[in-house]
């Protein structure tokens, strides 16, 4: 068991900083936030690529349409988990007081 754990340390000699580390690190946040919002629009490019990509093509089967969707929409999940304000699913909550019925029990 020492020996694997001593092979890992070779082949990743670096670890990530812990997450104490990063909070108190603003600038390593601010590059993290920026990679991750780079990360997140190249996947949205991808997508924009892989459906043009489609349309041109002749060959369209159906195994080939469904693979593509389903490249699209894994792409789509990452972006939405990576930069969700910008990606992700908008969800809008309707709190305003007003008439409220209750039942009577």
């Amino acid at each position: 068991m020492r020996e694997a754990s001593a092979d890992v340390a070779d082949v990743a000699p670096f670890a990530p900083p812990s997450r104490t580390a990063s909070r108190e690190d603003a600038d390593f946040l601010e590059r993290y936030s920026r990679a991750r919002d780079a990360q997140a629009d190249k996947l949205f490019k991808e997508c924009l690529e892989i459906a043009d990509r489609g349309s041109e093509s002749e060959n369209e089967n159906p195994q080939r349409i469904q693979r593509d969707r389903l490249r699209v929409d894994t792409r789509k999940w990452m972006a939405a988990r990576l930069a969700p304000k910008k990606y992700g699913d908008r969800v809008e909550h309707d709190v305003r007081g007003g008439d409220v019925c209750l039942p009577r029990f």
